[in-house]
């Protein structure tokens, strides 16, 4: 009586284990072949790829942005933003000096997170405007970390700081997707999260005993990022991203942990602050390089994110 009951508990655990895995391999599925993975607008790339070649303000340059509405709006509306101490700048050339090749090139990115939400989310739980803002504020952290590193510290990456910008920007739309693909897989997911007090990819590992990152490789590799990228990011949530000596998977960590703690969250979730001092742990940042980065990172999230109309 005895083993026939430990078969019958076994039978269920193998059943429930095979359930987890088939829908584990469902939401791979799901999210890679999804209508909705994001690419950034044509013109948003041909303009990137100007600036990254030196042509800051040239006639290709003018065009590439004249062809997309909303970037033209936005860098106009940013150049004469009161941040510039301009009025009514109306010519993209004018607009492009005044608040230089960097800030454009960052507006121009938001391109592909304004791709990534061009299909409304059906949960309620998602926020796109809570995705971008933390999206937005990662990125611009980690590049100044990054460059910090580099400029200060001598450090030496993989990678360089315009990718760790990139992977701020892209790495938390496979958790889009999911919201969009299986909206009540999403929400469970979300209420689990929230109620244990874990980030969305922790409560995931928790449920399928396999990380977010893994899942999310194929999405990526849809957008066309580099394999040093993908590793980049499809490892964020992983151990290895909170221990070691610096390097750019530790940075980006530390960005992303610093956003949420700084009120950009994705959800109403909070690190704790031991997690946040052990991060810096090994570390060369100072308490006041990491103030500083906050500081400058919140001014100029803050402006972009005005020019985009996107609340906090």
């Amino acid at each position: 009586m005895t083993s026939r009951l430990g078969n019958e508990g076994q039978k269920q655990a193998d059943t429930a284990k095979t359930l987890v895995a088939s829908t584990y391999e469902r939401v791979v599925e799901k999210m890679r072949d999804s209508s909705n993975v994001p690419v950034m607008p044509i013109a948003c790339q041909k303009f990137v790829q100007l600036v990254d070649a030196g042509d800051l303000a040239g006639p290709e340059v003018v065009k590439a942005v004249s062809a997309d509405p909303v970037l033209t709006t936005v860098i106009l509306k940013t150049a004469s933003s009161a941040s510039y101490g301009r009025q009514n700048v109306s010519n993209i050339a004018t607009a492009l000096t005044v608040i230089g090749a960097k800030t454009a090139r960052t507006l121009a990115q938001i391109g592909i997170l304004r791709s990534a939400s061009a299909r409304p989310s059906p949960s309620s739980k998602w926020e796109d405007d809570k995705f971008i803002s933390h999206s937005l504020f990662v990125a611009i952290l980690a590049k100044y970390l990054h460059t910090l590193a580099e400029r200060k510290h001598k450090i030496r990456f993989n990678t360089t700081s315009d990718e760790a910008f990139s992977a701020g920007i892209l790495h938390e739309v496979p958790m889009r997707l999911l919201s969009v693909e299986w909206p009540g897989l999403f929400e469970k997911i979300y209420l689990q999260a929230v109620s244990n007090q874990r980030s969305l990819a922790q409560q995931f590992h928790v449920l399928f005993g396999r990380r977010f990152g893994e899942a999310s490789q194929d999405v990526f590799r849809s957008m066309g990022l580099s394999d040093v990228l993908i590793a980049l990011v499809c490892q964020l949530d992983s151990e290895v991203a909170e221990t070691g000596p610096i390097n750019d998977l530790r940075v980006l960590r530390l960005a992303d942990i610093l956003a949420t703690a700084n009120k950009y969250p994705v959800i109403a979730w909070s690190p704790p602050p031991l997690q946040i001092e052990s991060l810096l742990e090994g570390l060369p940042f100072s308490a006041e390089e990491i103030e500083e980065a906050l500081t400058a990172t919140t001014q100029v999230c803050r402006d972009a994110l005005l020019s985009f109309n996107v609340r906090r």
